[in-house]
């Protein structure tokens, strides 16, 4: 089962909510999503997702953004106009100072939804919590951030639906910085039988910032690395121009003329619907800023998954 973690930002949710149909039916994807606002297009596409029957996560809070320390009530009007609750898992971050009385005190608050936890600390008195709700609440997962729990730890959960996220991309300060080609994860292939699922943060990665204008553009697609296995690569095409920071549009095509002579030549990953928009906006040359390679590079990662996903996994 694949988790992919999203910021909740535009282009990020229009990845979601264009790929509904195919998440829908392949049964093997639920998105994460820490929402970093509500504004007009969140408070829009949320709900259209949900719609759809695309189950999800939804964090209630976010430690990022314009929502961060924001109280967990400001969610309900969003909650609300969902369709399909019962598809829909209220995600909580556990930090170290996370106390089983919050917890309680926003469950009882959303009685109506089932709960995901998401722990980016060790947190030991959550498992006493766990132990005393787990016949009165539903507790869909455990999600435990790489890196920032120990295998101690997380090891305590085993008899709960567990899941592995991981930041599999290699961010760098500078786009001219990114070389051609390089490992992004194989946790498509071992994260079983440990757990129940993994995830990843796509090719954006879990920084939240992003820098001033940039004097290259850089595109990221993964892909799989050779027939006899599901490890995934990333390859970065970035512009031949790489000076001062106008000619943005020239220098998105220069290297999206790269991307589409990559999938052109590269016959081990599977025909995408990221794939085939990333070669039709070749074919027109409008420019949709720089949003729209990166929703592109998100759906195109997203199902790469779905298609690299045994289908009893």
């Amino acid at each position: 089962m694949y988790f992919p973690f999203l910021r909740g930002k535009q282009n990020e949710l229009f990845a979601i909510n264009e790929l509904n149909f195919l998440i829908k039916e392949s049964q093997k994807v639920t998105p994460i999503i820490e929402p970093v606002n509500l504004n007009s297009t969140t408070r829009r596409i949320l709900p259209e997702i949900n719609n759809s029957g695309v189950p999800f996560v939804l964090i209630v809070n976010p430690q990022t953004g314009d929502l961060s320390n924001k109280g967990y009530e400001i969610y309900s009007p969003l909650l609300e106009v969902f369709e399909n609750k019962n598809i829909v898992s209220l995600g909580y971050f556990i930090t170290e100072s996370t106390s089983i009385s919050e917890l309680e005190q926003v469950m009882n608050f959303y009685k109506e939804f089932s709960f995901s936890f998401i722990y980016i600390a060790v947190n030991y008195n959550i498992l006493n919590f766990i132990e005393g709700s787990k016949e009165k609440r539903d507790i869909d997962y455990h999600i435990f951030q790489d890196g920032k729990v120990s295998n101690s730890f997380s090891n305590s959960f085993k008899q709960f639906n567990r899941v592995i996220i991981k930041d599999c991309f290699n961010r760098l300060s500078r786009n001219a910085d990114y070389q051609s080609a390089e490992y992004y994860s194989d946790l498509i292939c071992v994260y079983r039988p440990d757990f129940f699922g993994f995830g990843d943060y796509q090719v954006i990665g879990s920084g939240t910032g992003g820098g001033g204008p940039a004097h290259a553009v850089a595109l990221h697609l993964t892909y799989k690395n050779s027939p006899e296995s599901n490890e995934i690569w990333i390859r970065h095409f970035v512009s031949d121009d790489k000076e001062g920071t106008s000619n943005v549009q020239g220098k998105y095509f220069q290297a999206l003329s790269k991307l589409v002579e990559f999938l052109n030549e590269y016959n081990n990953t599977p025909e995408t619907i990221g794939a085939k928009q990333f070669r039709d906006n070749l074919a027109d040359g409008v420019f949709h800023q720089l949003g729209f390679p990166k929703k592109l590079s998100v759906k195109h990662h997203i199902e790469l998954m779905i298609q690299l996903l045994e289908p009893d996994n």
